[in-house]
């Protein structure tokens, strides 16, 4: 299995260093939300690579607290280093890995009776890619945006995708 697979028993670290699984992540966010229910929260998802002499895959799961915090949760990965000219490659590898992790996360919080799906919930998932207006990844942003949105979910670019071009940015380096 790759080490981009992620599984219930892929492992996270929070903020605080602490390891945990995928489901404990789960287990951690329901109960961090559930300390203040009636606020609006934004569950952003979002992955970065750095290469060196391989490939450096950090994918951030954030919890924001409109207006009053957060928490958040890495992953670090490894994968062979890209290449120049692999431009589009790594940044649809770094979609997959979001996208996984957003299916898989959903998944969990469904089994734990937590459905963010529905109309009235006050959590609102989101994929965050690492794209923007200026540079090089312009010429990617409506075909990544469009493969988020066929999968169901909302997505943010530079500069609004802070789960990827700052969280996993800074952690990937």
């Amino acid at each position: 299995m790759s080490e981009l697979t992620l599984t219930r028993e892929t492992r996270f670290r929070d903020g605080s260093g602490h390891v945990m699984s995928f489901c404990d992540m789960a287990e951690k966010i329901i109960a961090w939300i559930a300390k203040e229910p009636q606020k609006e929260y934004v569950l952003a998802i979002g992955t970065d690579s750095q290469t060196y002499d391989e490939t450096k895959i950090v994918l951030a799961v954030i919890v924001h607290r409109l207006h009053s915090g957060g928490i958040f949760f890495v992953r670090t990965m490894y994968h062979e280093a890209f290449r120049k000219g692999q431009l589009q490659y790594k940044l649809h590898t770094e979609t997959q890995v979001s996208l996984d992790a957003a299916d898989l996360l959903l998944e969990a919080l469904l089994e734990r009776n937590f459905d963010i799906t529905r109309a009235d919930s006050n959590v609102h998932l989101t994929v965050h890619i690492d794209v923007g207006t200026n540079g090089p990844t312009s010429q990617y942003i409506r075909e990544l945006e469009g493969w988020v949105r066929a999968m169901g979910y909302d997505c943010e670019i530079k500069p609004a995708s802070y789960a990827a071009s700052t969280i996993a940015d800074r952690c990937s380096k």
